[in-house]
């Protein structure tokens, strides 16, 4: 390649480096939807008291005065926000902010911080008297400033972290509309003596040029210069100026090809930051730059923008990565990146038309769980069922989240659900009331609930008469026993006629005068011997009906119904034979009592008596 074609290829990659990218930088309207997951995350962090910390379950005095500006800078109210009743001020207003602020790694730092925040949230008429003990933080502040030099510093009388804090100082200052010679010196002295800007190509201090340190004649950081450049925009200093424009190309100089920013000078593309990201665009838009326009080009060709960095950071729950390859500071990431997505530079003031809140919470759609509450089942199949949604933009419905309990008991295992809608069928229900809770969360991990309670109360039948079958002839039905079917034979009544037998005495008729010397004979008669032996079946006919004892809709009984059947029949033949030999008996017995005598001669007396002797004699004429 010669070196015209050389040279005209390097001009050709240093435009695609430095002309805007309007038609690849990321629009006004995809960052707000990324700030809105931000927050929706964020949301999830503040705690009962109302303050915000990112893993403890207390609030921390150092992460809400941060937490309020995010908040206020996606254009929310943070004094509407609220946990049981309490938001963020509320919390600020609680606590002793002179022991926060000593506990703190710069004490008018904090002060500073906590003025923004007030502001922020619109109560800028608190900073008189605030936090538990009514101090006023403008008064606390302005303690820490050198009158004869016009900077702050943590240590009185020192240059020590003087940068950091008088930038701190003139925004807070400002917030108050706050004017004179306090602030003026400060200004001053952060042109003139902050600003690291070495003539000498060998001095140490040679890539900081332009840029600002934690304190005078240090390294530059990105974070710093960031912030002295929304400190001067605050205090109107020109777009124009050459320290600010300095400061400017300090930042360019500390853009990697991912778009990203890193914070001190020769650091490797893989410290590039989403905090040192956000603090560059937040400087840039206060010096009147578009951080859209300043795409690059990363090794594999593809173009990006600061505003495209921090998305790229940004997790499915809607917290920020510090870095690309570790998840960092996650809590100062995500309030950091929040306020560089935005439209806003510090100070940040609420707005009339921005107090306002979002619903970050995601919530069931009206009128679509069901069962409705107090609802009267006669069945024991229920179907219940919610649709659900999250907030515009938000993080979304987070599937594996949204549970189901019936009476106590998790049946999300049986429940169809989609990503914005449960259904659940339930079987075999039992009577009384019954209670349904819906849960669900987004990926954030803002939840929600609902409960419903039904009652089933299903109608007992009633009971069916027994069918009428009743046999010419009368008679009652009786189930067979068991669980099967059985037949059984029921008696309708005791037999008028007593059984005849084939051993039946033929009757003689009685004399009607006790003759002398007549001898008494019987007639003939087939008389059998004694003791008589009854028939073996009676000639009678039982009448009865046939009952079938099934359960069932049909079928045959079981084996023990069988057996007692035939049971209860053969006791009542029993009892029925015992009777009828004891009659025939008595009958033979009385023929003896009035002179009868059996067919083989002597009455059934001489019989009865034969088997222990001879018997006494029989009446002689």
């Amino acid at each position: 390649m010669t070196k015209t074609y050389r040279g005209a290829a390097l001009f050709a990659l240093a435009v695609l480096l430095v002309i805007p990218g309007t038609a690849l930088a990321t629009t006004g309207t995809a960052r707000h939807n990324h700030v809105v997951k931000g927050l929706d995350w964020l949301h999830t962090r503040q705690r009962a008291t109302g303050g915000f910390s990112y893993l403890s379950t207390s609030s921390s005095p150092y992460d809400t005065p941060w937490a309020m500006l995010a908040i206020a800078a996606g254009n929310n109210g943070p004094q509407r926000w609220k946990r049981a009743g309490k938001n963020p001020v509320n919390y600020l207003q609680s606590i002793d902010l002179t022991s926060a602020a000593s506990t703190s790694d710069n004490v008018p730092k904090y002060y500073a911080l906590c003025i923004l925040a007030y502001h922020a949230a619109g109560r800028g008429d608190l900073v008189h008297s605030a936090g538990s003990t009514q101090i006023d933080l403008v008064a606390k502040l302005e303690s820490y400033a050198t009158l004869t030099s016009g900077y702050f510093s943590p240590v009185v009388g020192s240059t020590n972290r003087a940068t950091e804090t008088t930038a701190w100082a003139v925004l807070a200052l400002t917030s108050e509309n706050e004017t004179g010679a306090v602030v003026n010196n400060a200004v001053s002295w952060l042109k003139t003596d902050a600003v690291i800007d070495p003539t000498d190509d060998q001095d140490p201090l040679w890539p900081s040029r332009g840029g600002f340190g934690l304190q005078p004649a240090t390294e530059a950081h990105t974070s710093y210069t960031g912030l002295v450049l929304q400190a001067l925009n605050a205090q109107g200093v020109a777009n124009g100026d050459p320290v600010v424009q300095n400061a400017v190309d300090f930042l360019g100089r500390q853009q990697r090809s991912n778009a990203g920013f890193v914070e001190t000078p020769g650091a490797d593309i893989a410290y590039a930051s989403t905090p040192a990201t956000s603090w560059a665009a937040e400087g840039l838009r206060a010096s009147g730059v578009d951080p859209a326009d300043w795409v690059r080009v990363d090794h594999n060709g593809a173009r990006n923008d600061p505003y495209g960095y921090l998305i790229r950071r940004q997790k499915l729950n809607g917290s920020f990565n510090e870095y690309a390859s570790d998840i960092g500071n996650v809590m100062f990431a995500t309030m950091q990146s929040i306020i560089g997505l935005s439209t806003h530079t510090l100070p940040i003031r609420l707005t009339q038309g921005n107090d306002v809140t979002r619903h970050y919470d995601p919530w069931f759609r009206k009128g679509t769980v069901l069962p409705k509450n107090g609802t009267k089942f006669k069945v024991r199949t229920v179907t219940v069922k919610a649709s659900y949604r999250d907030n515009t933009h938000g993080t979304g419905i987070r599937k594996a989240s949204v549970r189901v309990r019936v009476d106590g008991a998790s049946k999300t295992r049986a429940a169809t659900i989609t990503g914005s809608h449960l259904s659940l069928t339930l079987t075999k229900l039992k009577d009384g009331s019954h209670t349904v809770v819906f849960t669900i969360a987004d990926h954030a991990g803002n939840g929600a609930h609902a409960t419903r309670r039904f009652t089933v109360a299903v109608p007992t039948p009633s009971p069916s008469p027994p069918p009428s079958n009743t046999p010419p002839g009368g008679g009652n039905t009786r189930p067979g026993g068991g669980t099967g079917g059985g037949t059984v034979i029921v008696p309708t009544s005791r037999p008028t006629t007593a059984p005849s037998s084939s051993a039946t005495p033929a009757q003689s008729t009685p004399p009607t005068a006790n003759i002398p010397g007549t001898t008494l004979t019987p007639m003939p008669s087939a008389t059998p011997t004694f003791p008589l032996t009854p028939a073996p079946s009676p000639s009678a006919t039982v009448a009865g009906v046939v009952v079938n004892g099934s359960r069932g809709q049909g079928g045959g009984g079981s084996g023990a119904a069988g057996v007692a059947a035939a049971i209860a029949a053969l006791v009542t033949l029993a009892c029925l034979g015992a009777f009828l030999v004891r009659r025939h008996l008595l009958d033979t017995m009385s023929g003896a009592s009035r002179g009868y005598v059996l067919h083989e001669g002597g009455s059934a007396w001489q019989r009865f008596w034969k088997p222990a002797g001879t018997p006494p004699a029989p009446p002689q004429e």
